[in-house]
């Protein structure tokens, strides 16, 4: 008898994540939290700011980890996540 191994809730947490970022409509909403959330920018402003804006990007980070995002995976910049945009959205 072989017993299934019951799956971690990070296992399933990261599941429902990758299964998200592989449609064409979690892309493009991912694409929107880096893009809205600033994940390519240099963080400036007051105290506060600064730490909701790394706060912000620490999600973004989690996020990427949990769907197996690589880094040669990632949109380098900002502007490569708009032309990801500009073609889902077409």
């Amino acid at each position: 008898m072989t017993t299934k191994r019951k799956r971690s809730p990070e296992q399933t947490v990261s599941g429902v994540w990758k299964s998200f970022y592989q449609s064409p409509e979690g892309k493009a909403a991912i694409a929107v939290l880096f893009k809205d959330f600033g994940f390519f920018d240099t963080p400036i402003g007051d105290s506060t700011a600064l730490l909701r804006s790394i706060g912000q990007r620490d999600v973004l980070v989690r996020i990427s980890q949990l769907i197996n995002m690589k880094p040669e995976q990632a949109p380098a910049d900002d502007e490569d996540h708009s032309n990801l945009l500009d073609r889902m959205l077409r």
